[in-house]
């Protein structure tokens, strides 16, 4: 009998799918028939050093979550049967730190080639990771029971701005 889907794994194929997208974008504007939408030439100009910058991070912050993680780390938002709730390294300050370094990185990358359409990539990938932690945290509250206590002291993809800050009820999720 076939195994079924994961219903997580479609959110992985679509994050994969927009971030390998806006990794090519600068090379399909450079061969592409369509108009150049780059907003000045490259690399010159503030946007080479702060995407190097931005991507560099991000990447430096997706190894610390990863390496922090452990045994626990899975692509899927379902957590594994022998994982553990981590709250350590920058998981003190958010709840899915590898998907704010993913969104950093190519931020940074969409910043250097100063290309919009990796930019709306980016946003489309956000949309995407908020869209998959929501299915993440339900699964992730049904197996640790320390989690919605968790969830109320830290962000999302990206850390509370003022300690202790809470979120309107209705905002929460």
């Amino acid at each position: 009998m076939e195994k079924p889907l994961n219903p997580g794994a479609r959110w992985v194929v679509a994050q994969f799918l927009l971030l390998a997208l806006a990794a090519a974008e600068p090379w399909w504007a450079r061969t592409s028939v369509l108009p150049d939408l780059r907003w000045g030439p490259w690399f010159s100009g503030w946007e080479p050093w702060v995407g190097v910058v931005a991507a560099v991070s991000g990447g430096l912050l997706a190894l610390w979550s990863a390496r922090t993680l452990g045994g626990s780390l899975t692509p899927l938002p379902r957590p594994r049967d022998d994982s553990a709730l981590v709250v350590t390294g920058p998981y003190r300050w958010v709840r899915h730190p590898i998907y704010s370094a993913l969104v950093l990185a190519a931020l940074g990358w969409g910043v250097f080639w100063k290309d919009p359409v990796a930019l709306v990539l980016v946003a489309a990938l956000v949309v995407v990771f908020g869209f998959k932690t929501r299915l993440e945290e339900r699964w992730l509250v049904l197996r640790y029971p320390d989690y919605p206590e968790y969830r109320t002291r830290t962000g999302r993809l990206f850390p509370r701005l003022l300690p202790g800050s809470r979120r309107p009820a209705s905002w929460r999720s």
